[in-house]
């Protein structure tokens, strides 16, 4: 296998930011994984998987970075009960949304709220993706992986995964795991309709009161298209910062000045509240920070639509957002996509 060849990162980064790395590969098979951690172990390099790109950010350093780019494919049924559930079988390279697509032209419910997420499968697990009140880590059964400090491949079960409202034992040790498949339970039961205001607006606005999985996927599509911008167009990296978790006293704060804020319980106690909502009382809707741009249709995107901008440029962004957000609220931004460099 070729290891050094050049690699323009902005061509793999859904926000087009991002310098040019000295070293990488394009990864087909597990069979593969040995031979590449051992390269870059000879050469003091660290590896660094890239799916689709669409929640990577990559700086301008990245001399000592190999990249790989992974391209494992296939979907295999592993096990099926003729009435109730499948376990299904995806290499870590295949585009997310088309295995969502695959199992909802199969009747396979589960993950149809998740419908039109950009990225690559094996990105799910160390995410924790979600939307529209489904997390990813609710349909895992297991994901396998090559431990690059062990060499050796292993399966990890869905409570090894530490999962958490997007964490994972994945994020929090980038570097040590290469995911090259995910196991996922889903189900042949008919699916419901998410229990979120725009979802059921949707349905409410056509008459529908039992929609086909095929009807709710359409349903959830066509709500984050009016909501969200199509990173091929206007270059970005979908939401870019965590909903942020509060106590009940911070809560009951925020609601004696803000009695329209947007809450959401969890099971510990705790409280989810719209990072997308902070941004909107802010006025930062629709502003710009030199060649970044916060989108006009949501506060939480941040854009790139020249293609003119630097990771400093977005870091200057990030920052200016994250200290007004903390003046006027008292809370803390935390960013979702994660940086390389």
């Amino acid at each position: 296998m070729k290891y050094q060849q050049e690699i323009n990162l902005k061509n793999h980064s859904g926000i087009h930011i991002g310098g040019t790395g000295q070293h990488h590969t394009v990864l087909s098979s597990e069979d593969e994984i040995p031979e590449i951690v051992s390269y870059s172990k000879e050469n003091h390099l660290k590896i660094w998987v890239i799916g689709e790109g669409t929640n990577t950010i990559f700086s301008e350093n990245t001399e000592d970075v190999f990249f790989v780019i992974n391209k494992i494919k296939g979907i295999e049924t592993i096990d099926e009960d003729d009435d109730n559930s499948i376990l299904l079988e995806v290499g870590s390279g295949e585009v997310w949304d088309s295995f969502v697509e695959y199992a909802v032209e199969n009747s396979y419910s589960g993950i149809e709220a998740l419908s039109f997420i950009p990225g690559s499968v094996g990105a799910t697990p160390i995410q924790n993706v979600g939307a529209y009140g489904t997390e990813v880590k609710d349909v895992i059964n297991s994901v396998r992986v090559f431990d690059i400090e062990k060499e050796k491949f292993y399966w990890m079960k869905n409570e090894e995964c530490e999962f958490g409202y997007r964490e994972s034992i994945f994020k929090q040790n980038p570097g040590k795991y290469i995911v090259t498949k995910v196991r996922f339970n889903l189900s042949k039961k008919k699916a419901g309709i998410p229990n979120y205001p725009d979802i059921q607006n949707y349905f409410d606005n056509r008459s529908i009161e039992s929609p086909a999985i095929a009807e709710i996927r359409d349903a959830i599509i066509s709500t984050r298209k009016s909501k969200l911008l199509d990173y091929k167009e206007v270059p970005n990296c979908g939401s870019f910062f965590a909903n942020p978790i509060v106590d009940e006293n911070k809560l009951n704060e925020l609601k004696e000045k803000y009695p329209d804020i947007k809450e959401f319980p969890q099971e510990d106690g705790y409280f989810k509240i719209s990072a997308g909502w902070l941004l909107d009382k802010a006025d930062l809707k629709g502003k710009n920070f030199g060649n970044i741009f916060i989108s006009k249709k949501h506060a939480l995107v941040l854009c790139n639509p020249g293609k003119n901008a630097s990771f400093e440029d977005l870091q200057n962004a990030e920052e200016e957002i994250k200290k007004t957000i903390k003046e006027m609220f008292g809370v803390n931004l935390v960013r979702e996509p994660v940086i390389c460099g």
